[in-house]
């Protein structure tokens, strides 16, 4: 279901700040069918030594983005480590379970 550029771009998206590396790229999905969108963005910090990088995938649920203002976050969930199974679960169940989350958001 997701496409296989998404995750060669979560892969390859490095630039450089300072004395370390760090990598930050976001993505706009495919609206649901409720008009929301999922936002995918990757952290890496290679601070220090290779054993303490710290690697984040950060996936919201919302409305607006690509240029437009966002104008509220439904759902947001923070993977440590994450592994492309992970990614692709919660990719899936925001947008298969934007209404639901929408109307909890709305109580």
């Amino acid at each position: 279901m997701i496409s296989e550029s998404l995750y060669r771009a979560l892969d390859e998206s490095t630039f450089f700040v300072s004395k370390y590396e760090v990598q930050v790229k976001t993505y706009f999905l495919q609206k649901s069918k409720y008009g929301l969108r999922v936002q995918v963005s990757r952290f890496v910090d290679k601070r220090g030594s290779l054993s303490r990088e710290k690697d984040t995938v950060e996936i919201k649920l919302l409305i607006g983005g690509g240029g437009v203002v966002i104008d509220k976050t439904f759902k947001s969930i923070t993977l440590e480590k994450p592994t492309r199974k992970k990614v692709e679960a919660c990719i899936t169940d925001f947008l298969e379970n934007a209404s639901e989350y929408c109307k909890q958001s709305k109580n």
